[in-house]
């Protein structure tokens, strides 16, 4: 299989946070800087208990940010002035698409995060969670697109695209790419946030440079 999509692959999905930035949770990040860290932590241990959905997680923490009067402006400055890619990550989306691969982020985070990063690494296409704002630029909710639900995800996209499975690599860090792992014949673990995610890669990668995938892949 390694062989087959290596001489064959036609397109590889990146996870963002901690993958192609440096920044490894944006969401936290983001609640660091408005200063709910403490009420975010209450409604990230509601999920990992079981006790709420992914949906119901992201409408409390997004609450959070509205009671803080979160505009787009203010989200704006958070971003550009906080996350920064990761060494090689640009040149190696450059060296992807050079070979007729298309380059796909499935996020987690907020689209305004993909947004500016596809401006700055130029990947073909994202999916991430779409925030909405108000006629006064502040944040009014958020539309969930994508959870720990990331293979659901790319099968919709490669469903619609006419790309077989079996020519899919993908690119992770943390416990929420472990079911896009699950579906792809070949996956990198890229400076993994969780031991557990290694035992589902094909490869586990330690580096400081994104480039270093490319020989895993072409």
């Amino acid at each position: 299989m390694f062989m087959t999509i290596k001489n064959d692959l036609k397109l590889v999905v990146f996870d963002l946070d901690g993958t192609l930035t440096k920044e490894h949770n944006s969401w936290g990040l983001i609640h660091s800087k408005l200063g709910v860290e403490k009420e975010a932590k209450k409604n990230s241990d509601l999920f990992f208990s079981n006790k709420i959905d992914y949906f119901k997680w992201a409408e409390l923490d997004i609450n959070l940010w509205k009671n803080k009067g979160l505009t787009s402006n203010k989200l704006k400055e958070i971003i550009y002035n906080n996350i920064k890619p990761f060494k090689g990550a640009k040149k190696t989306i450059q060296i992807l698409k050079n070979r007729n691969i298309e380059t796909l982020v499935i996020s987690s985070g907020i689209s305004m995060v993909c947004e500016y990063f596809k401006k700055i690494l130029d990947f073909d296409n994202y999916i991430s969670n779409e925030l909405y704002f108000d006629e006064n630029n502040r944040l009014k909710g958020i539309k969930v697109k994508v959870g720990f639900n990331k293979d659901v995800v790319l099968q919709q996209y490669i469903i619609k695209k006419n790309i077989p499975i079996d020519k899919v690599a993908s690119i992770g860090d943390n416990i929420n790419d472990i079911r896009l792992f699950q579906i792809t014949p070949l996956s990198i673990a890229i400076n993994p946030k969780d031991i557990s995610l290694k035992k589902y890669a094909t490869y586990t990668l330690y580096t400081n440079n994104l480039k270093k995938i490319l020989s895993l892949l072409l």
